[in-house]
């Protein structure tokens, strides 16, 4: 509930707490006991101004009763009409008689008495809302309510929601913060159609007892599948710090895991979220981010409503966990990473390949003796584990030694760079010695001229960048068995930097209007290696003006004469609708090849509705893989939005991965200051 239904209250009580109430009228009388005005009687308090039939002040009690025809407008354009006020400021309480009150946004209130104490209000039979007065869209009658002043709370017993005279819901209790305090109770529930799993009902419960930390509980049942649970804390240990913890649990029918066919029976996870940095003791700075997920198949992530940030889209099958702890200074950075992968395809993941823990070591560029000459160090240290196969500890060792210069009143910049690369490999899990210790080493040369020129003109700022660069390998030594002659089983844990030698040229130029924005930029580089590998042109292009947007980019394989990979975008914008398209374009010129095209829309049919969609349709298979088509009514007070969409969703069957194509309805309901009843997507 909004502060805008505060407000409602608010109004009443700047009346009451008046320090003094300045009476005027044509006819007053006053006795030992009493004063009252009668006759066009304006009343001032707290910036109110007040006007009543008559106004009778109480100078024993020192109460005033205000009659007939009250209308009381606040400097803050609240207005409060009522029959009958009864204000006493000694006793802190006050009484109204058939009131209404109004905001300048269209929330209103009408109640046939409300009292007011020293604790909060009391409702008898009312009436709310936010529409506008006159024919509103929609209204709430409750038979009573109180407003809690201390705890900021409002509930309200036997609520029906009406549209136009019809009722359509029904509460018999509702319990509602007015200053956006979290409180413990229900949250509005989730309701869905699924063609697969059929209606959808989840109900979440909200648990908040202290400030640092909250409990959220979502059971959850699917008329075609069975029923489960989710439960979400989400906790802020310390200002820089914050993080959540979900596990779920969800267990199918039997008729739906034999039509189906799965794999697993019950569907269950674990997964964590943690993001902290702060300061040390020795003056580092330093951060720990966790992103963790644990489960026994794909389905523990389908089943969610709304997903956790994950290092994986929802559907691909390969579930990436990953700690990264880093320490830094001006000087010097240290890393402790560790990532985990599940692969839900698979049976259990002994071969899966795991990195844990990963160290890295660096020492920031600075200068060598002279100004102009940079250097850096990163020393790596790599654990590639699995239970099942080869295993491997991987140490690299990288120094560049840079000298930079420019000259021609810096037109021109040369850098010259001498560069080490060395690794070595211990391997276990094999028998053969030779590849016990395999090492490989390397130091290269690169020479680089680039130019960074600028003009400026009334509107505009041009900058162009060519460069030209050329890499010389100066020495190789690897084991008796190279990498390329490897055990195919060792040559998937990890890759060698095997630098050849080329030249590469390329010219970027940007363009930007007077305020600074980028509005038009191309990127293009050439790489040429020997006869036998001719390489790849690189190219980029984009603009982005302000109905318009365009952007390119392609990889042109020489050697092959072919795009290799290729995106392209368009988005155009007006105030009525928004058309959005891609293409997206790869082949590896072995056995994979993708084109793919993507589509989104909007339109504002009128001040109140608009309509969307879009589809995904691969090119090369012939099919949608994704569509969806939607309307957004919205009216002010209240909207209705639905959606029908449909995807391909992995799951796991026990003839291996599989998909199954899902098309759900789905619906969101929302009454302003309520909130919504969503179906979620």
């Amino acid at each position: 509930m909004s502060k805008k239904l505060l407000s409602l209250f608010l109004a009443l009580y700047s009346i009451l707490n008046a320090s003094q109430i300045e009476i005027n009228a044509l006819d007053i009388n006053s006795s030992k006991y009493t004063l009252e005005a009668s006759k066009d009687v304006i009343s001032f308090a707290n910036g109110s101004v007040i006007n009543s039939r008559s106004a009778i002040y109480d100078k024993n009690s020192t109460s005033i009763m205000l009659d007939g025809n009250i209308s009381i407008l606040n400097y803050d354009t609240k207005n409060i009409s009522a029959t009958k006020i009864y204000l006493n400021s000694k006793e802190n309480n006050s009484t109204y008689e058939d009131t209404f009150i109004s905001t300048k946004e269209d929330y209103w209130l009408y109640s046939d008495r409300i009292e007011k104490d020293s604790s909060g209000y009391r409702l008898k039979k009312s009436i709310l809302s936010s529409c506008s007065i006159k024919n509103p869209d929609w209204i709430m009658g409750f038979s009573r309510a109180y407003y809690d002043i201390n705890n900021s709370t409002m509930d309200i017993y036997n609520a029906k929601i009406y549209v136009g005279e019809v009722p359509v819901l029904y509460f018999p209790y509702l319990s509602i913060n007015t200053e956006n305090k979290r409180k413990s109770g229900l949250l509005f529930p989730t309701i869905n159609y699924n063609e697969n799993d059929g209606f959808l009902y989840e109900q979440p419960i909200y648990i908040a007892p202290y400030l640092n930390w909250d409990l959220e509980l979502n059971p959850q049942i699917r008329t075609k599948r069975s029923k489960g649970i989710y439960a979400t804390l989400r906790f802020k240990d310390k200002i820089n710090s914050s993080g959540s913890l979900r596990v779920g649990y969800f267990k199918d029918s039997d008729d739906y895991i034999e039509e189906n066919n799965l794999k697993n029976s019950e569907h269950y996870g674990l997964q964590f979220l943690y993001n902290s940095s702060g300061t040390t003791s020795f003056g580092f700075r330093d951060g720990l981010y966790a992103n963790i997920t644990l489960l026994n198949d794909i389905d523990y992530i389908n089943l969610q409503k709304n997903l956790l940030n994950s290092l994986s889209n929802s559907s691909t099958y390969i579930r990436e966990s990953r700690v990264n702890y880093f320490l830094y200074s001006d000087d010097y950075y240290m890393g402790l990473y560790g990532r985990y992968f599940i692969d839900t395809r698979k049976v259990n993941n002994d071969d899966t390949i795991q990195e844990l823990p990963t160290i890295h070591l660096h020492k920031n560029i600075d200068n060598l003796i002279l100004d102009n000459l940079l250097y850096s160090v990163d020393l790596k240290s790599y654990n590639y584990y699995r239970k099942e196969g080869i295993n491997a500890k991987k140490i690299d060792f990288i120094v560049p030694f840079i000298y930079s210069k420019s000259f021609l009143n810096d037109y021109l910049n040369i850098e010259l760079s001498q560069n080490i690369y060395a690794s070595k490999v211990f391997f276990s899990g094999i028998d053969d010695d030779k590849l016990s210790n395999y090492k490989y080493y390397s130091t290269y040369s690169k020479f680089k001229l680039s130019s960074d020129l600028t003009r400026v003109y009334n509107n505009y700022i041009h900058t162009i960048k060519p460069f030209i660069e050329y890499v010389k390998p100066n020495r190789k030594d690897e084991s008796l068995i190279a990498y390329d002659n490897l055990l195919d089983e060792a040559k998937e844990i990890f890759t060698v930097d095997d630098i050849d030698e080329h030249i590469a040229f390329g010219l970027n130029q940007y363009l930007y209007n007077k305020s600074g924005k980028l509005i038009f930029y191309n990127r293009l580089t050439s790489y040429q290696y020997q006869l036998d590998k001719l390489g790849n042109i690189r190219y980029e292009i984009g603009y982005n003006g302000d109905k318009l947007s365009l952007y390119n980019s392609l990889i042109y394989s020489k050697d092959q004469k072919e795009i290799s990979r290729s995106l392209t975008t368009f988005k155009y914008r007006e105030p009525q609708y928004n058309l959005g398209l891609s293409y997206y374009y790869h082949n590896d010129f072995a056995n994979t090849k993708t084109r793919s095209l993507n589509m989104n829309f909007s339109y504002d049919v009128n001040d109140y509705l608009d309509v969307y969609g879009g589809f995904n349709y691969d090119l090369e298979e012939g099919y949608n893989s994704q569509w969806r088509v939607g309307w957004n009514y919205d009216r002010g007070c209240w909207g209705i939005k639905g959606t029908i969409r449909q995807d391909i969703r992995p799951m796991l069957t026990n003839i291996g991965a599989n998909s199954q194509k899902s098309t759900s309805l789905t619906f969101e309901f929302h009454i302003v200051p309520f909130g919504q009843i969503s179906s979620g997507d």
